[in-house]
């Protein structure tokens, strides 16, 4: 399982946020939804699956933003969308379990 750029937010940064306080009690139970498999896992499961003639690959596609705020803006409204709302409070602490 590879751990790049985005992932790196997802499992380095937020998962560990999640299993301490003032967070861990709002992630009780929570499976986490990121599945980051390499070609070759993809493949087999393919194959399992039942399809042939099975090609993968990985893909580099770096995104850029323009500053500081519309990653934040990203990160928090498409990847941690679920995650943000199990937290309950002010948006400030919201704002603090999300990578800056």
């Amino acid at each position: 399982m590879a751990a790049t750029g985005i992932s790196t937010v997802c499992w380095g940064v937020c998962k560990p946020s999640s299993q301490t306080e003032p967070y861990a009690q709002h992630f009780s139970g929570y499976s986490f939804p990121w599945e980051f498999s390499d070609a070759e896992t993809a493949a087999a499961r393919l194959g399992r699956a039942g399809f042939e003639e099975i090609e993968t690959s990985l893909e580099e596609a770096p995104t850029t933003f323009p500053d500081g705020r519309r990653f934040q803006q990203f990160v928090e409204s498409v990847i941690l969308r679920n995650h943000l709302e199990r937290l309950a409070g002010p948006r400030s602490a919201r704002r603090d379990f999300s990578p800056s």
